[in-house]
């Protein structure tokens, strides 16, 4: 076995006889078996220029690296994988935890574990890292923020500021937005309504017991803000320009999904079809069910 200690928090080893993989540990336990390398041609120079985090250089290679070239393939042994995950976390902690330097998949999840663990700086840059995806409406992290509890880390009023921070229209109401992603904005609402409920003056962060009474949200009333929200979009409802592949983005909206797949169907008739699902999209907020289609009425309170 083969160890290699990155600080007092972190340290990687080389487990396993035939199979042989690299772990990582924090503070003695086990936290998680690393994946892969990210191996990038260094011949490929037309695409290393544009890269400014290892995010950009596995979304540019689409993934194709981790999925089709292994570090064996590469005549790569499992002893040099080991030193190559070693100096990434090791360059990761000398950078200051740099969340660019690693994949957000590990950068993230690695953070949170050093906060509980007690690391001050660790703590410091996880909040840092966190208001920096809200102010960038990165949504789908943004969810990923809010399933996974990396909320925990803010106070009341901190949480409340990220809410303002993400239902801030001021950088995306300059120019259109397709009525397609609305759904995403009304689940991730609906999000912070639940998450609010870890604020719970009368009882503890339990709350996501299975075995516990749902508690309300402290997070109200929300269905005003969305409707302010809304209403200062430039929302487009034009979908029959759309590429058919397009819409499987949102084909889980479709009921009838086969019916929309129907060759007799027009560009059209497949555009109102998707708005009127899209429309119908639900969300339960401040105790109850609404739709997008309530929520866009201008004369509802």
């Amino acid at each position: 076995m083969k160890e290699f200690k990155i600080n007092k928090y972190i340290t990687l080893k080389l487990l396993g006889i035939k199979h042989r993989e690299t772990v990582i540990y924090v503070d003695g336990e086990v936290f998680m078996q690393c994946k892969y390398l990210l191996i990038i041609n260094p011949q490929e120079k037309r695409i290393q220029k544009d890269i400014k985090s290892i995010d950009e250089a596995s979304e540019l290679l689409s993934g194709e690296l981790e999925r089709d070239l292994k570090p064996a393939d590469m005549g790569i042994t499992p002893e040099e994988e080991f030193w190559g995950h070693c100096s990434n976390l090791q360059a990761w902690v000398e950078n200051d935890y740099n969340v660019n330097i690693i994949h957000t998949n590990l950068a993230f999840p690695l953070l949170k574990k050093l906060a509980e663990k007690g690391s001050k700086r660790a703590r410091e840059k996880l909040r840092e890292a966190v208001i920096e995806i809200f102010e960038k409406k990165n949504l789908i992290k943004i969810k990923f923020m809010l399933e996974e509890g990396y909320f925990y880390f803010f106070s009341w009023e901190e949480f409340k500021d990220l809410y303002r921070i993400f239902s801030d229209t001021s950088k995306i109401c300059k120019s259109e937005i397709s009525i397609k992603v609305i759904p995403t904005y009304l689940d991730l609402f609906q999000d912070f309504g639940g998450a609010s409920r870890y604020y719970s003056e009368d009882k503890p962060p339990s709350y996501l017991s299975v075995d516990r009474e749902p508690i309300k949200p402290r997070l109200k009333p929300i269905i005003p803000d969305i409707r302010k929200f809304l209403m200062k979009l430039k929302i487009n409802y034009n979908l029959k320009n759309e590429k058919e592949e397009e819409f499987i983005i949102i084909n889980y909206l479709l009921d009838e999904w086969d019916d929309f797949r129907e060759p007799s169907l027009g560009a059209e008739d497949k555009a109102k079809m998707i708005i009127e699902e899209i429309l119908s999209f639900k969300i339960f907020v401040d105790q109850r069910d609404i739709t997008l289609k309530e929520l866009l009425k201008k004369d509802s309170k």
